[in-house]
């Protein structure tokens, strides 16, 4: 009888947590899923088959001690992270502990900061000549000139984000020269990214005009057309297929997403895919793609795992998790339910869960929970 395959998840809590899970729903009879979680009180830590509680990743050494005693006690199979901050971590264990190395599926620890740095991930798509939403880091008064020469060069509206962030957090439009000044006045030395609005403008004057009349209680800019494609690498550079769709955003989660064929954004993928081959990665490869204002497909963030939507992409016949144990676990055989494209939509909505007290209760104080 084949044994069943161990997978541990960090942030078991996250989004991409839940979709990792709801992906592998199908497959939980050859599957035992683990994940550790720095709070209690989730949902989703009690939908794993053992759930261990532990430090914040930015506390150091007390998580990473957690981290490798759990390591030690479960032996898992495959590692992935459920945050980009978690892919850098991994990594960075991967290369001190060589004996993870087949067990986190992630390519060099630099690409994973690269990933996770907008800046930085402008600059290597500049350097590889590869499109990428043009960018400009402010550092302080003495980069006035060239934050000047950036708003010459390109219109209002422009987005300014984190340099280092996920989930759209912390993400502002400005619309004025007055508004970049504001903030600019409060940031004194901090550093400000400021990237060129891609998407149609028609989105924007809807936003622009729903302002006149005052701010609507419930509002975001609408997201209707934000493009993803989704790849896995294996370690001696194979890649999987392309998957791209395209998705509809509410407040930065994807609630609605349809499989489309774009052959340009299939082909700029395997571009951005071969150079960060030839640079070292392996593992899940996400890109986040818009058209610019002159209808040229360009990437605006780069992800070094799977996503929010890899549960809709396995509904739409994309078995990520299916490939990246083809890829990294042969010898398993886990199914790979991935198949030809079928033709429908995907929606996310709202479901309530209920955590007992009594569970939450045996995580906080025990720091394990058990499903039996």
């Amino acid at each position: 009888m084949q044994r069943k395959m161990k997978l541990l998840i960090t942030s078991a809590g996250s989004l991409v947590g839940q979709n990792i899970l709801d992906a592998l729903e199908d497959k939980r009879n050859c599957i035992e899923i683990v994940g550790i979680n720095s709070e209690a009180v989730n949902p989703r830590n009690f939908r794993y088959d053992r759930s261990y509680l532990v430090p914040r990743l930015e506390e150091g050494l007390p998580f990473k001690k957690a981290f490798l005693d759990i390591l030690q006690k479960e032996d898992p199979d495959m590692i992935l992270p459920g945050r980009d901050v978690d892919a850098t971590f991994l990594a960075e264990a991967r290369d001190v502990h060589p004996d993870l190395k087949r067990k986190i599926p992630l390519g060099s620890t630099h690409l994973t900061i690269m990933m996770l740095d907008k800046w930085l991930s402008y600059t290597y798509a500049a350097h590889n000549r590869l499109p990428f939403a043009d960018s400009y880091l402010y550092s302080g008064l003495q980069d006035a000139g060239g934050l000047q020469n950036f708003l010459d060069s390109h219109p209002f509206p422009l987005l300014i984000k984190p340099r280092r962030g996920f989930g759209s957090l912390d993400v502002r439009y400005v619309l004025t020269r007055e508004q970049i000044d504001g903030l600019l006045a409060g940031a004194e030395n901090d550093e400000i990214l400021f990237q060129e609005y891609l998407g149609p403008m028609r989105d924007f004057d809807e936003y622009s005009r729903q302002l006149q009349f005052g701010i609507p209680l419930f509002f975001q800019v609408p997201e209707n057309n934000q493009f993803a494609a989704q790849t896995v690498i294996s370690m001696d550079g194979n890649m999987a297929d392309v998957f791209v769709s395209v998705n509809t955003m509410v407040l930065g989660r994807a609630e609605y997403s349809r499989r489309v064929d774009i052959p340009e954004v299939e082909g700029i993928t395997r571009e951005y895919a071969r150079a960060l081959t030839r640079d070292g990665w392996y593992g899940p490869l996400n890109l986040q793609y818009k058209q610019d204002r002159q209808g040229s497909w360009k990437v605006f963030e780069m992800n070094p795992r799977m996503t929010g939507t890899t549960s809709a992409r396995y509904m739409m016949g994309y078995d990520e998790i299916g490939i990246l144990t083809d890829f990294f676990l042969p010898e398993l055989k886990l199914p790979n339910h991935s198949k030809d494209k079928p033709a429908g939509v995907v929606f996310k909505y709202l479901k309530d869960y209920f955590v007992s007290d009594t569970d939450a209760n045996v995580l906080q104080t025990g720091k394990i929970w058990k499903k039996f």
